[in-house]
């Protein structure tokens, strides 16, 4: 679409009325000059697919972004309307959140992306997209899975001290996960916070089950790391 690589559908419109019929959006005083464009969220700009051209031509990338996706069901998250109505031209979006398409962006060589529904007609590109962009307040009950998501995706575009924050609402969601601590983990990693990395990397060990040698080996190689910084113990 216009040279980008972008997901449609019935789906993505279902996202984008759900969102623009929750109450907390309708409690907000803003109206939308609404886009005439059909809703997607673009997955590759046409600047990126020159950027990876060399290795990909934009129709392998298309062919392999498609094959990923048709793997499993996309869990395409709205979160809600951000936007900034300061501004000039006004711009209004749909926050999302989506760990899957993060992780197919990274063997392409491409950064974490904040992506997003627009909603509005005007559109501007070298603006925040991502959670703290949110006009209205972020799910009051959110799933574990959006939880898990939503940390991800904060740490992936550097926003540590609020991926700690959500990291700590995923271990109170999900005490017996061994991924909610390992989330916390690697956010109080970036905080420099080696003690509640430590504890936070052994409880994420202790839930390990015998099938995550992979997150248990990880968890060892963090506490071992770590253990340069702060003694074992409360």
């Amino acid at each position: 679409y216009r040279g980008n690589i972008v997901l449609v559908g019935p789906n993505i419109d279902e996202v984008v009325q759900h969102a623009l019929a929750s109450p907390q959006w309708k409690s907000v005083d803003y109206a939308i000059s609404a886009t005439t464009n059909p809703y997607h969220i673009t997955l590759v700009t046409k600047d990126e697919l020159r950027y990876i051209s060399p290795q990909l031509t934009p129709r392998q990338v298309l062919d392999q972004l498609r094959t990923a996706l048709a793997s499993e069901t996309p869990h395409v998250h709205g979160v809600g309307i951000g936007g900034h109505p300061k501004r000039k031209p006004e711009v209004f979006f749909v926050v999302v959140v989506w760990a899957k398409c993060q992780q197919l962006r990274k063997p392409l060589g491409l950064p974490p992306k904040h992506f997003h529904i627009t909603l509005s007609t005007s559109d501007v590109h070298d603006i925040d997209k991502g959670i703290s962009s949110l006009l209205t307040p972020f799910p009051s009950d959110p799933s574990s899975e959006l939880l898990d998501h939503a940390t991800y995706t904060l740490f992936l575009t550097g926003d540590y001290i609020q991926a700690k924050d959500f990291a700590i609402r995923l271990c109170l969601k999900d005490p017996d996960s061994s991924k909610s601590f390992l989330r916390l983990g690697d956010a109080a990693s970036k905080l420099v916070e080696p003690k509640l990395a430590m504890l936070a990397y052994a409880l994420s060990f202790g839930h390990a089950g015998s099938d995550d040698d992979k997150i248990s080996d990880y968890c060892l190689r963090k506490i071992i790391a770590l253990s340069s910084d702060t003694e074992w113990g409360t």
